[in-house]
């Protein structure tokens, strides 16, 4: 090839570079946002329950913390109070069930 052939042909390769970067970027721009969208489900944004489709969120993480292996409770030998009934109350009130 001559030297005014390949300067030719640069120069129509360098117009049609030009000419399709706009396109690749508004389309890189375009699969962002469709992907930002894709992530998007009820639990991180305002949409609702019915709109995740069949795929369904993982469950929220359990508790992190671990069992101590002590008995629920109060101290071994101690005697509790409450409220005890009375056998002879001042006033008896019924209330009718409506």
């Amino acid at each position: 090839m001559k030297l005014d052939a390949k300067d030719k042909l640069i120069a129509e390769l360098l117009d049609r570079i030009n000419k399709l970067e706009p396109l690749v970027e508004a389309q890189a721009e375009k699969i962002r946002s469709l992907e930002a969208k894709l992530k998007k489900n009820s639990r991180n944004s305002s949409k609702p329950p019915s709109s995740d489709g069949l795929k369904k969120p993982s469950p929220k993480p359990c508790s992190q913390r671990k069992k101590s292996g002590k008995n629920s409770g109060g101290q071994k030998g101690h005697k509790g109070k409450c409220l005890q009934q009375y056998h002879s109350p001042d006033e008896i009130k019924k209330y009718p069930v409506t």
